[in-house]
């Protein structure tokens, strides 16, 4: 009896160890996830433009870019009217380019899972000049006593097709290669109101556009082939589509990974009841071992 109470203990503490052993392997499996299946995602975060002071541009557009919830759908507001939306690539991240009113612009997004939508983020403000007048062209001539040529508008033939032409895509070329599982879609599309942008068939991007037609979308890829299409859009309907392949390869670092551990704050506890769990069972396995040699027992 005297024996199983001197042995009993440490080996009870070793059991509970390993029972908990087993956590930090699932907690590799949980704290990686960034996503809530349970609740509408929080609200997002603008990193840029900078919420800490007035931006001032005479540029049409900006890029919105910041983090929240990866594959939420970002609507981004410009004085409460909203002004497009972007899937968030993977890790969160988003970036859309938006078009700015003359004057003051104060922006904010949202983020929408299949279960709700986040509060607003916090307003940036974006201050839009008026693009600075063109010198006028010195002449020796008194412009004013010249005859003014009359200005006629040309009219369209009947019948003519008033979709817009395809957009270009400028920032990937058919067929190119990467290692990153993100990447900017970036073009022009003359004549049109607003894009849209489908990744593997599926919508991922509506951004609408300023009157230079410019266009940009952080998108997410998967690995292997991907597909890329962009359609311009006005009143009068929908242009053909500009097209671009893209194959994203195994990274280097893949073929030898190295698992890095990201420990959320809700599993600290836990956490630290396991390294306690350990040291108990290292005292415990040490108490056995001078036990064994105070009843005699051959070393192993």
């Amino acid at each position: 009896m005297l024996v199983l109470k001197k042995i009993i203990p440490p080996f009870f503490f070793l059991f509970v160890f390993l029972v908990n052993f087993g956590n930090v392997f699932a907690l590799d499996t949980t704290v990686t996830a960034y996503v809530n299946p349970t609740a509408p995602p929080l609200a997002p975060v603008i990193t840029s433009p900078l919420n800490t002071e007035v931006t001032y541009t005479d540029s049409p557009n900006i890029l919105v870019e910041g983090n929240s919830e990866s594959f939420a759908t970002i609507k981004v507001y410009v004085n409460s009217v909203y002004r497009g939306e972007v899937t968030a690539a993977n890790g969160g991240l988003f970036s859309i380019s938006t078009p700015l009113y003359l004057g003051q612009n104060i922006i904010y997004v949202t983020a929408t899972n299949n279960l709700g939508t986040s509060p607003p983020s916090d307003t940036v403000e974006v201050f839009r000049d008026a693009p600075p007048a063109q010198p006028a062209q010195p002449s020796g001539v008194d412009e004013s006593s010249q005859p003014v040529a009359e200005q006629t508008t040309p009219r369209e033939p009947a019948g003519a097709d008033k979709t817009p032409s395809a957009p270009t895509i400028e920032s990937i070329n058919d067929g190119d290669k990467t290692s990153s599982y993100n990447i900017v879609v970036s073009g022009h599309a003359n004549g049109a109101d607003s894009v849209e942008i489908y990744v593997n068939g599926g919508l991922v991007a509506k951004i609408f556009l300023d009157e230079d037609g410019f266009y940009s979308a952080l998108v997410a890829l998967k690995k292997g082939d991907n597909f890329i299409e962009v359609y311009a859009i006005n009143k009068y309907g929908k242009s053909l589509s500009a097209r671009v392949s893209i194959v994203v390869e195994d990274k280097e670092k893949d073929k030898n990974p190295i698992t890095t551990l990201y420990i959320s704050p809700d599993y600290l506890e836990e956490i630290l009841l396991i390294i306690c769990y350990t040291l108990l069972a290292i005292l415990a396995l040490m108490s056995l071992k001078k036990r064994q040699k105070s009843f005699g027992y051959p070393k192993h």
